[in-house]
């Protein structure tokens, strides 16, 4: 699969089907690792939809050391199929970190209760990293949470709450 860069267009991947591409190459210098020399980076992103967890979830694959291009497309769709294929695990470790909101006398909602209640919005992928983000399963007044997936497939102990 060829990827076109510097002019906004369609792709079609064998995984993740149509992708939308809108990605320019600078030279400049890397913000990591502190020091590096300028090289020439990408900018921008690559953009899609797939089906998971009940819903239609974005994806977004966001290249900026990358240097092969499809081949490294192609171990984003390997690493959001693993992900997708762990949702209940990940789930979990976002219910064992999730702040306590309960009002005083309010019952805390269980962990099982609010494993159902998540639903993945979207994956990131970045150079060597990815995201997942979930709604709150409206118990957090329309915020989002965010586990950072190492490239190694662990899960960050820190889990955002964010919006």
């Amino acid at each position: 699969m060829e990827i076109p860069i510097g002019t906004r267009s369609v792709v079609q991947h064998d995984v993740l089907g149509e992708l939308i591409v809108d990605l320019n190459q600078e030279r400049k210098r890397p913000i990591y690792p502190p020091g590096a020399p300028e090289a020439d980076l990408l900018d921008g992103e690559i953009g899609g939809t797939i089906q998971a967890d009940g819903a239609v979830v974005t994806v977004a694959l966001c290249p900026h050391l990358v240097t092969d291009l499809p081949t490294w497309v192609d171990r984003c769709a390997a690493r959001f199929i693993e992900t997708v294929a762990r949702l209940e695990e990940i789930k979990g470790h976002v219910a064992a970190r999730r702040p306590d909101w309960s009002e005083p006398g309010e019952l805390p909602v269980t962990s099982a209760e609010f494993v159902g209640r998540l639903r993945l919005l979207g994956l990131c992928h970045y150079d060597d990293k990815m995201s997942a983000t979930f709604n709150d399963g409206g118990l957090y007044g329309g915020h989002f949470f965010i586990v950072t997936i190492e490239e190694d497939g662990k899960l960050d102990d820190e889990v955002h709450l964010a919006g």
